[in-house]
C-alpha cells in the first residue's frame, strides 16, 4: 500500500524534472546518462544539479522539503562536480580587481618610502650626538662637584643642563600622568592646559639654549692679561670646568641644529611632494579618464594656427578666418567664425592677437608667437600655453618630451577626447 501512494509522487516528480531536459520524457537510468554527460563536459549549471537532487530523493517527500534540500546539497555537488571534472577552473565570487592603478600605487608607495628614507638620513645622527651629549654632561657634572667656585655660573648651567636633558624624553608620560590626556586615544585638538603646559616646556627650552649661548659669550669676553695674553676668567678660576663646558656646548649646538634642519627644509619637501605626486597620477577632481594617455597624445592633435579679420562676401560683415602657419591644414577647413566666438580664450580669459601678422611691428610678431593660438579636433581655439597646462601641468613642454601622463584628455569646453591617433584626419 506505501508502495502505490508513494508511486504517483516519485512520478511527479519526474514529471518536474522533464522540463529541464527540454519537456522530454526519460528514465531514470536516461536522466542519470544525461547528468553524468554534463559532469563529464564540466557543466555545472544549476539545472542539473536540481535534475540529480530530484532524483534521489525518496518518493515519500514533499515538494517543499525536496526544494531546501536540494539548496543544502548545492555546495556538496559543487565538490563532487569539480572534482569529477579535470581541468576545469575553480570559479571565484566577486568583482575583479582592475589592474590600471598597480602602477601608480606602486610609485606612491616607492615615493613614500623614499621620503621616509630622507628623514631618516637627516635625523640619524642625533642617535651618536645624543648619546655623546649625555656622556660629556656626566664628565661636566663630575667636574663642577669637585671644582671650586667659578667667575661665572657654570655649575649652575650644569644642573639646569641635568635637569632639561632629563626630564624631555618624559615630557609627553609628564603630560600624560597630570592632564590624562593621550593624542592616540584623544585626538590632535589638546585641551588648553595642556597646551598651556607644553608652552612653558618649549619657552623653557628656548631659555635655555639662549642661557647656554649667553654663557659661552660671556666666558669668551670675559678676560684678564696673563703675560700679555687675554685669557678667560673662566680658563683661569675653573679650567678644567670651562673645557668641558666648551666641548658640551660645541656638541649641544650641533644636535639642536640636527633636530631643527629637518624643521627647516618641510617647507622645501613639501613642494617637491607636491609636484612629484601630481607627476605620478592624477589629482582628486582632474579629469581621471585620461588614464595612461601621454601628454604628447593630445598635444600632436592640435594645429597651430593664426586669426585674420576677413568680409564676408555674401553678408558683408567682418568675419574671423583661422589659418595655419605656414600655410599647414586646420580642423576647421575654410569656415567662418564671428568675431564674438573667436573674441578670448576661455582658460585664460584673455583677448586673441586678430590681425595681419605681415602688416604688424615685430614687437607685436614676437607678442603673437609667444602666445601661439592653437586649434583641437572639436573647432575650440584656446592660447597653446593655456591648453598645454590644462593637459599636462605646469611642466607641460617637458612632459612632452618625457613620457609623463595627461592629467587631462578633454576639451575645456565640450570634454571631447582630444587624444591624436595615426587615423585621425582634417
Amino acid at each position: 500500500m506505501r508502495e502505490t501512494r508513494n508511486q504517483p509522487l516519485a512520478e511527479t516528480n519526474r514529471n518536474e524534472a522533464s522540463p529541464l531536459l527540454g519537456n522530454n520524457q526519460h528514465s531514470e537510468s536516461d536522466v542519470q546518462d544525461d547528468i553524468e554527460s554534463n559532469v563529464s563536459q564540466g557543466l555545472n549549471n544549476t539545472e542539473s544539479r536540481n535534475l540529480s537532487l530530484d532524483i534521489h530523493f525518496d518518493a515519500s517527500s514533499s515538494r517543499s522539503e525536496n526544494s531546501v534540500d536540494s539548496s543544502e546539497n548545492t555546495d556538496d555537488l559543487d565538490i563532487d562536480t569539480n572534482a569529477a571534472v579535470a581541468g576545469v577552473p575553480e570559479r571565484t565570487s566577486g568583482p575583479t580587481n582592475p589592474n590600471n592603478n598597480n602602477g601608480i600605487e606602486t610609485e606612491y608607495e616607492s615615493f613614500t618610502n623614499r621620503l621616509r628614507y630622507v628623514f631618516f638620513a637627516l635625523y640619524l645622527p642625533s642617535i651618536p650626538l645624543s648619546g655623546l651629549l649625555a656622556l660629556i654632561l656626566f664628565k661636566l657634572t663630575l667636574v663642577a662637584i669637585t671644582s671650586s667656585q667659578c667667575s661665572h655660573s657654570l655649575r649652575e648651567f650644569t644642573f639646569v643642563s641635568i635637569i632639561i636633558l632629563a626630564y624631555g624624553p618624559y615630557h609627553k608620560r609628564v603630560k600624560r600622568y597630570l592632564f590624562d590626556y593621550d593624542r592616540l586615544r584623544d585626538g590632535n585638538r589638546r585641551p588648553r592646559s595642556v597646551r598651556l603646559y607644553d608652552q612653558v616646556f618649549y619657552w623653557c627650552w628656548i631659555m635655555y639654549l639662549y642661557y647656554d649661548m649667553t654663557l659661552a659669550q660671556l666666558c669668551q669676553d670675559d678676560t684678564s692679561l696673563i703675560d700679555n695674553q687675554a685669557i678667560s676668567t673662566c680658563e683661569t678660576t675653573c679650567g678644567e670646568l670651562y673645557t668641558w663646558f666648551q666641548r658640551f656646548d660645541f656638541i649641544l649646538r650641533i644636535f639642536i641644529i640636527n633636530m631643527v634642519l629637518p624643521l627647516v627644509t618641510i617647507p622645501f619637501v613639501y613642494c617637491w611632494i607636491l609636484r612629484r605626486v601630481g607627476s605620478i597620477g592624477p589629482r582628486p577632481g582632474n579629469d581621471f579618464l585620461a588614464g595612461d594617455t601621454l601628454v604628447r597624445d593630445v598635444m600632436d592633435g592640435l594645429h597651430e594656427v593664426e586669426l585674420f579679420f576677413v568680409n564676408d562676401e555674401s553678408t558683408g560683415v567682418g568675419k574671423v578666418r583661422v589659418q595655419g602657419k605656414n600655410n599647414t591644414q586646420t580642423w576647421s577647413g575654410t569656415k567662418l567664425f564671428d568675431k564674438e566666438a573667436l573674441r578670448e580664450c576661455c582658460i585664460c580669459m584673455t583677448e586673441f592677437q586678430i590681425e595681419d601678422v605681415s602688416n604688424a611691428s615685430k614687437e607685436e610678431e614676437e607678442h603673437v608667437i609667444d602666445d601661439c593660438v592653437v586649434e583641437t579636433r572639436c573647432g575650440h581655439h584656446f592660447h597653446k600655453s593655456c591648453l598645454g597646462h590644462w593637459i599636462g601641468g605646469e611642466n607641460w613642454e617637458d612632459a612632452i618630451t618625457d613620457e609623463t601622463r595627461a592629467r587631462r584628455k578633454c576639451c575645456p569646453l565640450c570634454r571631447e577626447d582630444l587624444t591624436f591617433t595615426g587615423d585621425d584626419t582634417v
